[in-house]
């Protein structure tokens, strides 16, 4: 019955918006620069050739402007020519960003956007893996599921008050919803209902209830609405030509705007508690109030250098995870948050 109810309510306040906002919520226009249907190498060497012609434009505009016949000529010519080297360096970083790209590429004719769409979603899916190696990823069901030496880790910390996380599941105010909607940014792109941040921001008070209703009731059962497991992926190409090659792009994921606003929400009550002292590791320094990874790298600046003026050898290694974020396990992640 629960779901059903966060469902139907769900449902209710997409009709209310999509049927509302085309008569009470300005519309928003969006310029487009360049056309999308140009293949992506020509548009590329398009932006090359607008690059080097601004460029030699700009400075031979800079010539005319110094031709004074009043000045003496030694010093025009030293002051013209004094700009060149930022010149060149932008036209040696537009050729090393575009070298690679040919008018002579042969790109696919016809393209089955059905056949498309699925190897999209299964290569993001499966983070350039095997079916089965994703099968095989462990799933542990309790602390004593993991080695001897990780259980220490995992196991809930006693000098913690379990009663501080009380704040995160309490009910939402509709004083604390408005203050989130008027912070949300503008111009951002929607989900699959179709509704933009400017669309919340426009709500009458009847319907910013129901979000309310919706909002604490996800909070007491834990049951979202299904939409919300649905999100828009877009792949888009690096700066380089794709080729047809999906490892050549990377994914834009469109989620829904009432659920990222919910999101924000617990989020925003997390931060509160999470920054205070001994809560977690102190090297977790991302994304909490007060905090900055410009500490850690002071301290690490702080070791060259006093390895430097000592004259003594220090070594410091670097990792770095491709898809690190989306290759954590969901089991450990779960049993690090009891």
């Amino acid at each position: 019955m629960d779901s059903l109810h966060i469902y139907k309510t769900w449902s209710n306040i997409k009709t209310i918006i999509n049927n509302s906002k085309h008569h009470t919520i300005p519309i928003y226009k969006s310029l487009q620069h360049y056309n999308l249907n140009t293949p992506l190498p020509l548009r590329q060497k398009f932006n090359k050739i607008l690059t080097i012609h601004n460029v030699f434009t700009l400075f031979n505009r800079k010539k005319i402007l110094h031709c004074n016949p009043d000045s003496d000529p030694l010093t025009q010519w030293s002051i013209y020519w004094s700009s060149w080297p930022l010149h060149r360096r932008s036209l040696l970083e537009s050729n090393k960003l575009f070298h690679n790209i040919l008018f002579d590429q042969k790109l696919p004719s016809t393209i089955n956007h059905l056949n498309f769409n699925k190897e999209c979603i299964k290569h993001f899916q499966l983070l350039n893996s095997s079916q089965s190696a994703i099968n095989n990823v462990p799933i542990f069901h309790s602390v004593q599921d993991l080695p001897l030496e990780f259980q220490e880790i995992y196991s809930p910390i006693s000098s913690i008050n379990l009663s501080l996380y009380d704040t995160v599941i309490s009910p939402i105010t509709i004083t604390e919803l408005k203050n989130f909607i008027n912070n949300l940014p503008l111009h951002k792109s929607a989900g699959n209902s179709g509704i933009h941040y400017e669309d919340l921001k426009h709500l009458h008070e009847d319907v910013l209830l129901l979000i309310l209703e919706l909002f604490n009731n996800i909070l007491s059962t834990g049951i979202i609405p299904k939409d919300w497991n649905h999100a828009l992926l877009y792949p888009i190409p690096k700066p380089k030509d794709w080729g047809s090659e999906i490892n050549n792009t990377r994914p834009i994921i469109l989620l829904e705007s009432t659920r990222k606003l919910f999101t924000k929400i617990l989020t925003s009550r997390l931060h509160q508690i999470l920054s205070r002292p001994n809560i977690i590791q102190p090297n977790n320094r991302a994304g909490l109030i007060g905090e900055s990874t410009l500490q850690p790298l002071q301290h690490l600046h702080h070791a060259i250098e006093m390895a430097n003026i000592q004259g003594k050898t220090i070594w410091i290694g670097l990792q770095d995870l491709s898809k690190a974020y989306d290759c954590i396990n969901v089991s450990l992640l779960k049993l690090s948050l009891k």
